[in-house]
């Protein structure tokens, strides 16, 4: 099968590598993909900028997300069959959706809603978990509360604006005007244009906070979340428990190869 590597870290182009089609495991589906989507972690695992917190064995094949079909089901596989049109997102250890086939436990991937397009279904997993996890798990948003969402217009953004919404929230967001019908159509209550000046004096107060910012903003909006209040980032930095989700010690040194 055809597959985009690379074999060392940094800016040069993918490869476009023959590699041999991977065979499932009991509990695995092999899916031919028609769709993968680009995430920021592709280029950051393609440039080496998690080379200390992610173990990688060259070549690499990229990619994280998928939408395609089941052509092949390991024996302990009941929830799918050979056609089935599905979606997912690749664990970490193996990723590799930046290819013809790849394969992946039946637990990781959900069968593709009529109405969307294999394209559609492909960007959706791995902003779509991020934004659930954080409303859902992290912030535990409520019906009824007041949540801060910055820069809505984006592909996580567009995404985390309807999940709260669904989830009950009343949703503050910022954008340029051009995205304010759009924003309001997934769900967002408010949305304030970031070119105004100190627009952030406009926000009020929030029960809760999903940060997809950083910086200065992730800063200021500790002034703007009650006491007693939450904020989740995706600007953080890696913390205990995603060292131990990603079986690394403090003290442990690992090999990157080729850096």
């Amino acid at each position: 099968m055809k597959a985009y590597t690379i074999s060392k870290y940094g800016k040069q182009p993918l490869t476009l590598s023959e590699l041999p089609i991977p065979v499932p495991t009991d509990t695995q589906v092999l899916v031919k993909i028609n769709a993968a989507s680009v995430n920021p972690i592709d280029l950051k695992r393609k440039h080496g900028d998690l080379r200390t917190i992610m173990a990688t064995e060259f070549p690499l094949t990229l990619g994280h997300d998928f939408a395609g079909e089941v052509i092949q089901t390991g024996s302990d596989v009941h929830r799918f069959k050979v056609g089935d049109r599905v979606f997912g997102k690749l664990p970490d250890d193996h990723i590799g959706s930046f290819a013809e086939y790849v394969t992946v436990e039946a637990v990781n991937i959900a069968r593709i809603p009529a109405e969307l397009s294999d394209v559609q279904a492909a960007a959706i997993p791995l902003v779509g978990l991020t934004a659930y996890q954080a409303l859902h798990n992290y912030l535990n948003v409520q019906p009824g509360q007041r949540v801060y969402i910055p820069a809505g217009s984006g592909g996580l953004g567009s995404l985390a604006i309807p999940i709260a919404a669904v989830l009950g929230a009343e949703v503050t967001t910022t954008a340029s005007p051009k995205s304010v019908d759009r924003l309001k159509a997934l769900g967002a209550t408010t949305v304030v244009d970031y070119h105004q000046p100190n627009f952030l004096t406009q926000l009020g107060t929030f029960d809760a906070a999903f940060d997809l910012r950083g910086g200065q903003e992730l800063t200021a909006t500790f002034d703007h979340v009650k006491p007693g209040g939450r904020i989740v980032t995706v600007n953080g930095f890696p913390n205990r428990a995603f060292l131990k989700d990603q079986a690394i010690t403090t003290n442990s040194k690992r090999q990157c190869g080729s850096c």
